[in-house]
C-alpha cells in the first residue's frame, strides 16, 4: 500500500515498532522450488517478516533453499532519491539478462554500463519494480552528490539494521562489516546510481577520485564476499576493481547498453505525438543513435518550435543545441585525452 501510494519516504517508525511487537501466531510450511528440487521453508507471517534480522545471528537452516527463497511477504522498498520512470520503453533484452543474473544466478555484484542519457537510471529502476518480489528490503541510493562512504553506509544501516549504527572514519571497517552482516542474513537489493561522479574523470581505466579509497574496500568486499544479496551498479566508467573479478561465470558481472530499439524509439516519438512520414522518424531516430534522452528533448523541442511537424525540423539541420549541448559535453569531459584526439 505504502509504495502504491507512492510514497518515498520511511514508514514512521514508532508505529512500526508498536506493530513488530504484537505476539505473532505460528509460522506455516510453505513449499519452495529450488533448481527443480521441491523444499519446504518455514516462514513466519507477514507481519513478523517485516522485522529486520539481528546481526550476528546464524544464517537460516537449510542452505541456499532457505537464503535465497523470494520473501514471502512484500518488501521494504526504500526508493530514496530514485528517478521517476513513469513510461518504459524496449529493453526487454536487458531486463530478462538482469532478471536471470540477479535472481536465477545469484550474482553479488551486477553494473549496467553506457553513456550519458542512454537510459542506466530508468532501466535499474524499472528492473527495481520487477525484481523487487525476490527481495526482503530494496533500496536506491544516488552518489550524484558523492557522499563519502561513512556516509553512505550510515544511511543504509539506518534501514537494513535494527539498532542505529553510526559510521565515521574511525570505525569504518565496522560499518562494512556491519553491512555485509545485513547482506548475509537478508535478502537485499542494493541499487548505486551514478558510480561514474566517484571515478576520475578523463581517466579510461576507471580509477576512483581522490579521497574515495573507501569506496574501492566496499566494492570489493561485497564482491568477494558470500551473500545472498546483489549489489546493483549504474555508471558511465566501469570502475577499475570490479574489472579483474568479473567473467560469464563469476558473480560479479557488467551489462553495457547501447542505442534503444527502433520499435522503442517509435513508442517514444509517439508518446510526443510528433507528426511525419515513417521515413522522417527514422531520420530523426538515425540522428540521434537511438539515445533515449537525446530524443526525448529533441522530440520536446519539436513539440514546442514546430507544433509537433517533423519535416520543418529536419529541414533546419541542426543536430545540437541546448540540452543536448549539456549532455554531450558531459560525456566529453569525462574521456580521457586519448579517446577526445580519436573522436
Amino acid at each position: 500500500m505504502w509504495k502504491a501510494a507512492h510514497q518515498k519516504v520511511l514508514l514512521d517508525e514508532t508505529w512500526l515498532s508498536a506493530v513488530l511487537k504484537q505476539p505473532s501466531p505460528p509460522p506455516v510450511s510453505v513449499p519452495v522450488e529450488e533448481s527443480g528440487d521441491a523444499a519446504v521453508l518455514s516462514v513466519p507471517p507477514p507481519t513478523s517478516l517485516a522485522q529486520a534480522s539481528q546481526p550476528g545471528q546464524s544464517p537460516p537452516p537449510g542452505g541456499p533453499v532457505a537464503s535465497r527463497a523470494p520473501a514471502a511477504s512484500r518488501p521494504r522498498v526504500d526508493w530514496g532519491d530514485a528517478l521517476d520512470v513513469p513510461n518504459f520503453y524496449g529493453r526487454q533484452g536487458e531486463l530478462t539478462t538482469l532478471a536471470g543474473w540477479v535472481v536465477q544466478e545469484h550474482c553479488r555484484v551486477v553494473s549496467v554500463l553506457g553513456m550519458g542519457g542512454i537510459g542506466k537510471s530508468a532501466l535499474v529502476v524499472h528492473a527495481m519494480e520487477q525484481l523487487a518480489e525476490h527481495f526482503e528490503v530494496v533500496l536506491f541510493r544516488s552518489l550524484r552528490d558523492a557522499p563519502s562512504c561513512e556516509a553512505l553506509l550510515e544511511n543504509c544501516l539506518q534501514v537494513l539494521a535494527p539498532q542505529p549504527a553510526e559510521v565515521g572514519a574511525a570505525n569504518l571497517e565496522r560499518g562494512l562489516s556491519l553491512l555485509l552482516e545485513c547482506l548475509q542474513e537478508q535478502r537485499v537489493l542494493l541499487v548505486l546510481d551514478n558510480l561514474e561522479c566517484l571515478l576520475e574523470a578523463g581517466e579510461a581505466r576507471g580509477h576512483r577520485h581522490p579521497g574515495y579509497e573507501d569506496y574501492v574496500r566496499l566494492l570489493q568486499r561485497v564482491a568477494e564476499t558470500v551473500h545472498q544479496s546483489c549489489l546493483l551498479l549504474t555508471s558511465r566508467e566501469k570502475p577499475a576493481i570490479l574489472r579483474a573479478l568479473e567473467g560469464r561465470h563469476m558473480p560479479v558481472r557488467a551489462l553495457r547498453l547501447s542505442r534503444l530499439e527502433p520499435a522503442a524509439c517509435e513508442q517514444l516519438l509517439a508518446s510526443h505525438e510528433l507528426v511525419g512520414s515513417p521515413q522522417e522518424r527514422v531520420r530523426l531516430i538515425a540522428r540521434y543513435e537511438g539515445n533515449p534522452l537525446a530524443l526525448h528533448i529533441v522530440a520536446q523541442t519539436i513539440a514546442d518550435l514546430f507544433g509537433g511537424q517533423l519535416a520543418p525540423f529536419l529541414a533546419q539541420d541542426t543536430l545540437v543545441f541546448g540540452s543536448i549541448s549539456d549532455l554531450l559535453d558531459e560525456q566529453w569531459d569525462r574521456l580521457s585525452p586519448r579517446e577526445q584526439t580519436l573522436l
